[in-house]
């Protein structure tokens, strides 16, 4: 879904098989499971060079008016072996489901897990805060009623603590608007103070934010009509906050709707601070008028949140890009995690590495072609750097036990690569690699309409404010055990 400018010729990369004599024996690919229903949330690296894994996961025993969610850990060590696993469930009747979004690693070599318990999966009402040592027991919980606010993200701060993150619905008048929600807790979990920030009569929505120095910085987007009710635009904004939540400074910038360049979605998915004091953010930029074809959308910013580039990657229609995850590389580049979609393979796990310019040095896809059957949904959520390449993480449904089924799920997914994104001894099913997805550079325009409603910010306490919750858990041994290695070693 790229413009044809005549420059944009790229065809699908072709199979390359994927025996490396070079590549480094550490290399390899396992999955992880149960003859349940698992859906893996996220994975930070651990200090004794292992991997702490979030996931929630479904009972089948239970029948279907009664199935919930329930939050899953799995410890792996550098290998990627399965050292312990625990899963949690509530004191509490009914049992409501809990989707353990984020992991984080704690200074006393502990973690953090956090995420949203809910009566459905459409109306998350609490924040639930889970601290677990290095052996994975339970060291203290907390559990906030969110009333009206809608959880995006939490993130570590330097001080220990941690920053929670998303929207609330506030009454205007006849009308309802979405205000930017912040809440900042301590080390222990304890609210320390929470802000709401908003524009005049606008939606104003962060998407994603994480620590910078001594403060914070968070990207959103709106949608809004700056003084031409025929012209619609949809416009990022950066805050920079500091360590209090008050603003320091923000930055506009836009693509018209209907562009023929490019239609950002709705929710950035990652913000990242580079060496220079500048950002990256990775986002998804639609065909206009098209819901189902996309591609990968980067934009550059200085330390003032100014535009240095905007660019897009991917293949030609009916193909699709979705990036999940953006790494700074060792080497000042970029890693972009996500998935491809095509309409004869259905998704695949997907790596994008780009130069520190942005120029793309190579891609891999991870799943290839189903066999047997019809479906294969592949999907990549986070990559990290390791020693000599990187490691990623994800869901597959192309090597699991549901393979050749029309369930639209499958087991967790790690893949210890080297510094090219390659598996030893990996078959063309297993991996292709090798093509040069095409670019083209997207024409961002500086969005500062004289409106005051787009110029003034109002900082203020939420209403309602989160309360303490007495939701609490216990953690039980898990049974999920590595279900598949499927190459290396």
């Amino acid at each position: 879904p790229l413009d044809g400018d005549g420059q944009q010729n790229g065809q699908v990369v072709d199979p390359v098989a994927l025996l490396v004599p070079n590549a480094p024996t550490a290399t390899w690919m396992r999955t992880y499971g149960t003859l349940q229903v698992e859906q893996p949330t996220d994975m930070v690296p651990t200090a004794d060079g292992g991997y702490l894994v979030t996931a929630y996961w479904y009972d089948l025993t239970q029948s279907p008016s009664s199935l919930t969610a329930r939050p899953y850990l799995l410890k792996l060590d550098s290998a990627g072996r399965l050292e312990w696993s625990r899963f949690a469930e509530p004191n509490s009747s009914p049992q409501l489901n809990f989707f353990p979004g984020y992991a984080m690693s704690a200074s006393d070599g502990g973690y953090l897990i956090a995420g949203t318990r809910s009566p459905s999966i459409y109306e998350p009402d609490e924040l639930v805060l889970l601290k677990v040592d290095a052996r994975g027991d339970l060291v203290w919980q907390r559990a906030y009623v969110l009333n009206s606010p809608y959880l995006y993200g939490v993130f570590p701060t330097p001080d220990g603590g941690y920053m929670a993150f998303g929207y609330f619905e506030a009454r205007i008048g006849d009308s309802w608007r979405h205000d930017t929600w912040l809440a900042k807790l301590d080390a222990q979990g304890n609210l320390l103070w929470q802000k709401a920030i908003a524009r005049p009569e606008l939606d104003s929505v962060v998407d994603e934010g994480t620590a910078v120095g001594d403060g914070y910085v968070f990207v959103g987007v709106a949608l809004t009509k700056p003084g031409d009710p025929s012209r619609y635009v949809l416009y990022y904004y950066i805050l920079k906050l500091d360590r209090n939540g008050e603003i320091l400074w923000d930055k506009k910038f836009s693509v018209p709707i209907g562009s023929p360049a490019c239609s950002p979605s709705w929710k950035p998915r990652k913000i990242v601070p580079t060496p220079d004091g500048g950002y990256v953010i990775l986002d998804h930029c639609d065909q206009p008028n098209a819901f189902s074809e996309g591609d990968v959308l980067l934009l550059r910013l200085d330390g003032e949140g100014n535009l240095l580039w905007a660019r897009r990657y991917g293949m030609e229609h009916p193909v699709t890009e979705v990036g999940n995850d953006l790494l700074l590389t060792p080497d000042g580049g970029y890693l972009v995690a996500g998935y491809r979609y095509t309409p004869e393979s259905s998704t695949s796990g997907w790596l994008l590495k780009l130069d520190a310019a942005g120029n793309v040095e190579w891609e891999r896809v991870y799943g290839g072609p189903p066999s047997p059957g019809p479906y294969s949904y592949d999907f990549l959520f986070r990559v990290f750097a390791v020693d000599g390449g990187y490691i990623a993480f994800g869901q597959t449904h192309r090597f699991s036990s549901w393979a050749g089924t029309s369930y639209n799920t499958g087991d967790i997914w790690v893949l210890r690569l080297d510094a090219q994104g390659r598996i030893a001894n990996c078959s063309p099913s297993v991996m292709q690699g090798g093509g040069s997805p095409p670019t083209a550079e997207v024409p961002f325009e500086v969005f500062a309409p004289q409106d005051p409603a787009y110029s003034s910010w109002i900082v203020s306490e939420p209403d309602p404010r989160i309360a303490p919750s007495s939701a609490s858990y216990v953690f039980h041994e898990g049974f999920l055990t590595e279900t598949g290695t499927q190459c290396g070693e």
